[in-house]
């Protein structure tokens, strides 16, 4: 049996999007993106949690991730040069943004192992909306972090915590594992200041509702979430608990 969370059962029998509503209503979740700061966190602390993994944070299974709950892909282009590899990830939940969804039969999968959900072109985050109803449609905020963001607010998560989006491609890596050219292009073709203001609306909605979203990476620039240290999540839950 795949080890996962609280939740991994349940999501193995999701078959449609509706089905993600308010599924983790009150629990927290931990997205793991893909950023070179990933490396530096004890990934084995989320054995118990619920997770978001983000285009290829499959690969942090080989680096101490326990699992994956949902593997979110909005990236066409990932979907395109790596299929064969997301499609053979473990993940209990398999969540493709529809232009993504669209080319799983064209690679040759099995479009019923995956759920597709819609997104609005435009307008964008950045320029004040969110998506409070993943049914309708998410909007994009330059970064898939915040397509998981959108999700985990659906599901009804109270606390989400942010690993490894560090919206840093200056230094020597650009993620977390060995990239090649799709990798690369990050340097270029990513809009940082859309996802910076993309991150400041999705904050301002979470705070709205009460919930707290917030960037527990070691490292990045990611600074508009706020910033909590990684392990004291869980000496508090830990606390908590016993409590």
């Amino acid at each position: 049996m795949m080890p996962g969370s609280f939740l991994s059962s349940r999501l193995t029998k999701v078959t449609h999007l509706e089905q993600l509503r308010d599924l983790a209503a009150g629990r927290r979740a931990f997205i793991v993106a893909t950023g070179p700061s990933l490396n530096r966190l004890p990934l084995e602390y989320l054995a118990n949690e619920f997770v978001i993994g983000v285009n290829r944070a499959y690969l942090a299974l080989e680096q101490g991730l326990p699992h994956l709950d949902i593997l979110l892909v909005a990236d066409p282009s990932a979907f395109d040069n790596f299929h064969h590899e997301l499609e053979a990830a473990p993940a209990a939940c398999r969540l493709y943004r529809s232009n993504v969804h669209e080319l799983v039969a064209a690679k040759h999968h099995d479009p019923q192992r995956s759920i597709s959900y819609p997104f609005h072109v435009e307008p964008w985050m950045d320029e004040g909306h969110f998506a409070r109803d993943l049914t309708a449609g998410t909007y994009r905020g330059a970064t898939v972090v915040l397509e998981a963001v959108q999700v985990a607010h659906y599901m009804g998560c109270s606390e989400v915590y942010v690993l490894g989006c560090d919206l840093d491609y200056s230094g020597v890596a650009t993620h977390f594992y060995r990239g090649g050219a799709h990798e690369e292009a990050s340097r270029t073709v990513m809009p940082i200041d859309r996802a910076r203001q993309s991150m400041r609306v999705a904050k301002s909605v979470y705070d709205a509702d009460g919930r707290i979203l917030v960037n527990a990476t070691a490292g990045g620039t990611l600074e508009e979430l706020g910033r909590v240290d990684f392990l004291t999540l869980f000496r508090q839950h830990e606390r908590a608990h016993v409590a």
